[in-house]
Parts: structure tokens; C-alpha cells; sequence
């Protein structure tokens, strides 16, 4: 399929159901890390914004709960590395979703027992 490049329109790209297929089957034989043959789809990561993951996870589950306040907030804390492309922050949608199956643990805080304001002093000091 021809398609005629905006800022120069003699030139036009052709891209054909042929050179995809052979790209992929490239890809498809590549050897992994280990040595075996990956798909290609497993090594091109998935990379969106907060928006768009949260769009994507609404499409696989409708009633879902997360939001993109979360999603910011997890690639603020560090929680899921970050790709930053200009000023856009790129997430892969992979680390996501393995980080919502496997879940995250809240950070116990110990609190310190008071009497009356006043706080517990050990006598071994």
C-alpha cells in the first residue's frame, strides 16, 4: 500500500503485506537470551501513556478500578521503570499488568506506643 509522505509528496512509502510478514518472521527467528526462539510480539514491549494503559486495561476488564492517577503514580514512585520520550512519560503495559497479578505490599510504619503524649523511653539506653 502507497502511501505519499506529507511534507514531500513525490516521494511515497511502500509498505507491503510481504515485507511485514518477512519482518516478523525476522523477528521470529531470532534467538533469545537462553537460546530459544521468542515470538515477535513478546520482544517489542508495549509502551504507552498512563491514558492509553488505562484505556487498555478497561478493555479487558470494563468494571476495573484503576485509574490513571494510579497509573502516575506508581511511574512517579519508581514502582514500573519509565521511557521518557520528550515530555511524555511511556510505560510498558506488560509491567503493569504482571504488577497488578502479582500486587504490591504496603509499607508497615511502627508506630511507637504514647501514654498521654509522652513516649516510651527503653530503660536499656
Amino acid at each position: 500500500m502507497a502511501r505519499k509522505s506529507r511534507k514531500h509528496p513525490k516521494l511515497a512509502v511502500l509498505v507491503s503485506k510481504d515485507t511485514v510478514g518477512y519482518a516478523l518472521r525476522y523477528l521470529q527467528s531470532l534467538p533469545a537470551e537462553g537460546g530459544e526462539v521468542m515470538e515477535a510480539t513478546e520482544r517489542i514491549p508495549r509502551m504507552r501513556t498512563a491514558a492509553k494503559i488505562v484505556a487498555e486495561i478497561k478493555a479487558l476488564d470494563p468494571d476495573t478500578e484503576v485509574t490513571e492517577f494510579h497509573i502516575r503514580k506508581l511511574a512517579k514512585e519508581g514502582t514500573v521503570p519509565v521511557v521518557w520520550a520528550g515530555r511524555k512519560a511511556l510505560i510498558n503495559l506488560n509491567d503493569v499488568l504482571d504488577l497488578m497479578r502479582q500486587g504490591i505490599t504496603r509499607p508497615t510504619d511502627e508506630v511507637t506506643p504514647t501514654v498521654g503524649g509522652i513516649r516510651h523511653i527503653d530503660p536499656k539506653l
